[in-house]
């Protein structure tokens, strides 16, 4: 579609003054050529809008076409020459032309060569002057026409099918040092439809017919071909991709990348072996496992049937490796950028006279490489199909195509020779990288442009109002020559450009009109008898001829320079006209404004030089361009934000003048685009925006009556802070109401908007009491999603966030974690935004406990392990040392006894069973009991019941004389509790069980504590005073044996020889620690402790320590034996036999379990009793029989499934 808008005129028109006839002209920059009847060519100048002759250049015979080849400053010509025979054609060029004189000086002369041939004659004196030299170039047959590139020099000449490009060359005389200027064909194309118009620009060449157009891309160097051949051509399989080796050549990824298999295991660099198969690990027996602290699991859902899986079919799809992907597209414009394979079926495409096709239907011209000398030769040299056109049904007829490349700076050709050993010389050596190639292709009554690198694209498309008899291409418009005059279009070619370039620089958020924005025609000059144009750098020369109808035919001509207006007045006039049609057109109104943005956009003063002012225009009218998508009922809403960004509009700007034009309509009405806007200035990340209060509530009531749904957004989350409460909370609720009318729910941002607006009216309990109705998940989710609702630059807890903490902290923990899930902040953020005043409140700081046990408890979080379960642990010892505190928590927990270790699938692991008889345990049912510590005071003559009003005092009811009894319940041991579930897990690192160790060897306690007969809540922590320590073997006479188990082993350190520990650091309740440490660090040590202090716990530990090992139950059960050999002669004979038989006995049975039966004869001793040990054998036997029997009958039900 084709707009009009006369918005277009030219500044001036000079007249020529031609004495003779002219035939021809054409433009260089600043200069225009006119050949005339006089077989010269005239040379003007353009200098100050006036024209002025500055040089004459004879021609052999009358010049039917000229050309200007600014690369190597000569003039190519094609002239008629009549004779009895007919018309002939010749192509000249003309080098040194401009040493040929001016108008009433004595012709120079001239010397006149044919290319190609023997000049040794003509050599002489060639440095002494300078003289026109005319170099004839062979044609066979007359040539159509002839073009030049500007960037390399090159030309070619198309006669009938075949096209030659030439260039001209400096060689050197044979056995001297003399040099000459000559014409080399270095290139031949043969193509199959006889050619009217070529164009060509470096490696591009267009070629057409009155019936075809096809668009080649040749190239020279091999290396580069195989490089860059055309991605259309390769078939690409979904599950093989190519990769590059340093040397250049190209291996399939099923070559290079690894393949797991079951159970194979893959190391990469940097990283630790990951077992693809699925490893075995020893199952701890669920008696081997402390109930103290475990939630009751509920039931499970049965697992799904496996009966019938053998019974369904089961299809495997596989990948074709040949599969190629068609799409059958109008005109070809999907598929082709992406590398997809495309059909162009004519039939399909309803009112379209062409068919466009591609390189693998339509074969390239037939190359003949002269390169290298005179002998005809193909290798080293391609030739590419990238566009091709046919009209089939005869209802065009092709006129011309003309190539147009755009560069992304101000080229700087060097004018230079080629020389003849270059390889390749359809490059070009200028510097200035290429952004696009375009193509403009034009029949008599319209033309289409098409994008050709470096993606192929029909970008436009142009209908003519008369039969168009020549084309003109300038930067920003497209000049057609009709019967009636001159009519000038708008181009896209500079658009597609800035596009490349956008996306080049990553500046794709830059707001640009599309390129295929539908062409204006906005401007038409008349002239009677246009018969030649050219376009030079802000003009236009225009050749007129009418001839009278006498006999003699006498022609008039004109020879007209057009000067083009300024860019900034042409602005202002398509800017004075759009605002004339503003109201009546708002179409046409918008068209305009974009096609102004376009002219700004693609003009080298913005693209090359940056200059201020455009830059200004520029910002000017895309603003205008927002302000009109931003109105309401807008289809293309979505383009006011990027407008607004690229006018660098203030948010009080826009908002001011929306409000002033709403004001004047009734209804009130803002469009979508303004809310666009708003939304990504309000909520950008980027910067802050510092609103006025009084933009603030403007802002609040446009969104009160354009999208009330994000009024809560707006006050939470928005740069727009200082609004006032009272207006807000207005607004909020009235949106409220109408959502309750409707029956809609209340989200968690409207409750949360709520009580950010109490906090702010100082109504705190509104605050609370809105606070404790949102739903916990959902506060969670909004507030992990949203973290400025909680902290201020990660510096300080906000109002809200102080609120949560104070009543609904456990939620406050989750959604700080959930912000370290989602990488918003960093563990060392959390501790800073959860510590007080004090350094080292650690210990004491429960929300940090809490949060590292958050931490912990997931394996999503296992990054973050080390860090926070070294502080974890920490804290743990640090509390349990202290038991001088006990927090709020622990007194809640108090009344209803329940206590539960953290639980999930990170580092807490449940409890090993045999560290509940260690001290200070000496049982589980003793540790699930109350607290001894506590009593419940009844006021007299009160209920059985108690109220929750009746007072509860916590006293010391069960203390021992020396003051040093402990309570083993849950609750004043909770950090024992949760150190040992931490150091239970398999993921526990010798690192950090020698951390821990360190840990409880530091800070001792004086070994006398005084214990007042009432403790005070905050004062008491957890009641685990170390008792007398009974020692196991009580023996004088065997020496080593009691002084073996009066050790205490920490870190090398030993006690008191009566074996009592001088306070925490040394006490009983760390034996349980120290284990769990050495066997980490050193399972034997671990295993003499077990063995001397604590031998009735043997069993389960060797099931939870030594995963199934052989040689470490052997060893175990070798200790036990000596023990139980030296104790034969301790005074408490007796009940040291009866404690080692009795653990014996147990580890003999965990191996009837755990050992087939013939590893566990291998492991019992050889002096053993006999009938002792047969009651276990036989167990042994029998279960490995079960499992015998288990698994054949298994074998037998899925062969017969099977079957």
């Amino acid at each position: 579609m084709v707009r009009v808008f006369k918005c277009h005129s030219f500044a001036s028109q000079k007249v020529i003054q031609v004495n003779k006839e002219p035939l021809t002209i054409c433009t260089d920059k600043d200069r225009v050529f006119v050949a005339t009847n006089d077989c010269e060519i005239i040379v003007y100048q353009i200098s100050d809008g006036f024209p002025k002759e500055i040089h004459r250049c004879p021609t052999v015979s009358l010049a039917d076409q000229v050309i200007f080849n600014a690369f190597k400053n000569c003039i190519i010509t094609t002239e008629l020459k009549k004779s009895w025979k007919g018309v002939t054609k010749s192509v000249r060029v003309y080098l040194n032309w401009e040493h040929s004189g001016t108008q009433g000086a004595s012709k120079q002369r001239a010397r006149v060569r044919v290319a190609g041939k023997s000049h040794i004659q003509h050599t002489s004196g060639a440095h002494s002057i300078k003289q026109v030299e005319i170099i004839e170039v062979p044609v066979d047959g007359n040539p159509s026409c002839i073009a030049v590139c500007n960037y390399t020099g090159n030309f070619a000449i198309a006669s009938g099918p075949e096209v030659k490009l030439c260039s001209l060359v400096e060689k050197t005389i044979t056995n001297s040092n003399s040099t000459f200027l000559d014409i080399e064909v270095f290139l031949e194309l043969c193509w199959n439809f006889p050619v009217v118009s070529i164009s060509l620009c470096e490696e591009y060449i267009v070629s057409c017919s009155q019936r075809e157009v096809q668009v080649i891309r040749v190239r020279y160097d091999e290396r580069e071909k195989v490089n860059t051949r055309d991605p259309r051509k390769l078939v690409k399989s979904p599950s093989i991709s190519f990769v590059s080796n340093p040397d250049g050549s190209q291996v399939s990824s099923e070559a290079t990348s690894p393949k797991s298999f079951a159970s194979e295991i893959i190391t990469f660099p940097g990283q630790q072996a990951i077992d693809t198969g699925t490893s075995k690990q020893e199952q701890i027996p669920a008696r081997d496992i402390s109930s103290v602290g475990m939630r009751p699991v509920g039931r499970q859902s049965p697992k799904p049937n496996l009966t019938n899986q053998f019974m369904k079919p089961v299809t495997k799809i596989v990948e074709d490796e040949n599969f190629i992907e068609w799409s059958f597209l109008q005109n070809g414009r999907a598929g082709n950028a992406s590398g997809e394979k495309s059909v162009c079926l004519p039939g399909l495409h309803i009112g379209s006279a062409q068919s466009q096709c591609h390189t693998h239907i339509v074969s390239p011209p037939v190359l003949s490489d002269f390169s290298g000398g005179k002998v005809k030769s193909s290798s080293g040299v391609h030739a590419e199909t990238v566009l091709h056109l046919s009209d089939p049904r005869g209802m065009e007829e092709w006129m011309c195509a003309i190539l147009i490349p755009s560069h992304s700076g101000t080229l700087t050709v060097p004018v230079d020779l080629t020389s003849t050993s270059n390889t390749d010389r359809m490059r070009s050596s200028c510097p200035t990288p290429r952004v696009s190639m375009s193509c403009y292709i034009s029949g008599s009554r319209g033309g289409y442009t098409y994008q050709l690198w470096p993606q192929l694209s029909q970008v436009s498309l142009y209908k003519y109002t008369d039969l168009a008899c020549q084309i003109g291409v300038s930067e920003n418009f497209l000049h057609v020559v009709t019967k009636t005059g001159v009519e000038t279009y708008t181009s896209r070619w500079g658009a597609v450009s800035v596009e490349m370039m956008d996306k080049e620089l990553g500046t794709t958020h830059m707001a640009r009109p599309v390129s295929s924005l539908d062409i204006c025609l906005c401007g038409h000059e008349p002239f009677f008898g246009a018969v030649c144009l050219s376009v030079g750098t802000d003009f236009l020369a225009l050749l007129s001829k009418v001839e009278e109808d006498t006999r003699e035919k006498e022609a008039h001509w004109g020879l007209y320079v057009l000067h083009s207006f300024q860019l900034s007045d042409l602005y202002k006039d398509m800017l004075s006209f759009a605002n004339r049609i503003r109201e009546t057109g708002p179409a046409s109104y918008i068209h305009l404004l974009q096609e102004a943005h376009l002219l700004l956009a693609s003009h080298p003063l913005h693209t090359h030089m940056r200059d201020p002012e455009v830059r200004e225009y520029l910002q000017q009218v895309s603003r205008l361009i927002a302000d009109y998508f931003a109105q309401p009922e807008q289809t293309h809403w979505e383009l006011a934000w990027p407008y607004y960004h690229s006018s660098g509009a203030s948010v009080q700007d826009v908002v001011s003048k929306a409000v002033d034009t709403a004001d004047k309509k009734n209804p009130q009405g803002f469009g979508r685009g303004l809310i666009d806007f708003l939304d990504h200035e309000l909520f950008s990340q980027e910067e802050y925006i510092n609103l006025a209060p009084k933009t603030c509530n403007a802002i609040l009531g446009i969104y009160a009556v354009a999208a009330p749904d994000k009024l809560s957004k707006i006050i939470l989350l928005s740069n727009a802070k200082k609004y006032s409460a009272e207006t807000a909370l207005r607004h909020l609720k009235t949106w409220l109401a109408v959502k309750a009318s409707s029956a809609q729910a209340v989200s968690t941002l409207d409750r949360l908007a709520l009580v950010q607006l109490n906090l702010q009216l100082c109504e705190v309990e509104s605050a609370c009491q809105e606070l404790r109705s949102i739903q916990p998940s959902g506060l969670v989710d909004v507030c992990a999603t949203h973290p400025a609702l909680l902290h201020d630059g990660l510096s300080s807890f906000t109002a809200l966030a102080q609120l949560m903490r104070q009543h609904l902290s456990s939620t406050l923990l989750e959604s700080l974690v959930e912000m370290v899930d989602r990488g918003s902040m960093s563990l060392e953020s959390l501790l800073v935004l959860l510590k007080s005043q004090s350094p080292t409140d650690l210990p004491h700081n429960t929300h940090i406990r809490e949060v590292l046990e958050l931490i912990v408890c997931s394996k999503k979080r296992e990054l973050l392990f080390e860090d926070a379960v070294r502080l974890l642990c920490q804290a743990y010892i640090a509390r349990a040392k202290d038991k001088t505190q006990m927090t709020y928590r622990q007194i809640s927990a108090l009344a209803p006894q329940k206590f539960a270790l953290p639980q999930g699938d990170g580092h807490f692991a449940p409890r090993f069973a045999w560290l509940d008889h260690l001290p200070p345990f000496t049982d589980p049912q003793q540790m699930m009991r109350p607290c001894q510590n506590l009593e419940v005071k009844h006021v007299a003559g009160g209920s059985k019941v108690r109220q929750a009003s009746l007072p509860v005092s916590i006293t010391s009811r069960h203390q021992s004389s020396n003051g040093r009894e402990e309570c083993p319940c849950c609750l004043c041991n909770e950090s024992l509790l949760k150190l040992q579930s931490l150091l239970c897990s398999p993921r526990t690192t010798p690192e950090l069980a020698e951390f821990v160790l360190k840990q409880i060897g530091q800070g001792r306690e004086p070994t006398e504590r005084h214990h007042p007969k009432k403790v005070k809540a905050q004062d008491l922590e957890a009641a685990s005073v170390p008792g007398d320590d009974a020692d196991l073997f009580h023996d004088g006479e065997n020496g080593e044996a009691g002084h073996r188990a009066g050790l205490v082993h920490n870190n090398g350190k030993t006690d008191h020889k009566d074996g009592q520990q001088d306070g925490e650091g040394g006490g009983d309740c760390w034996d349980g620690v120290r284990l769990l440490c050495l066997r980490r660090l050193d399972l034997p040590q671990a295993i003499e402790i077990v063995v001397d202090k604590y031998p009735a716990i043997a069993g389960s530990f060797g099931v939870c320590c030594f995963h199934g090992d052989e040689d470490k139950f052997t060893h175990l059960m070798r200790s036990m034996e000596a023990a139980m050999k030296s104790s034969i002669g301790s005074k408490s004979k007796t009940t040291s036999e009866e404690i080692y038989v009795k653990a014996y006995k147990d580890l003999l049975s965990r191996l009837t379990e755990l050992l087939s039966p013939s590893k566990l004869v291998q492991i019992l001793p050889g002096d053993v009793n006999l009938y002792f040990v047969l009651p276990y054998l036989c167990s042994s036997i029998e279960r490995a029989h079960k499992e015998k029997l288990k698994s054949k009958i298994v074998n037998m039900g899925q062969e017969l499934m099977k079957a």
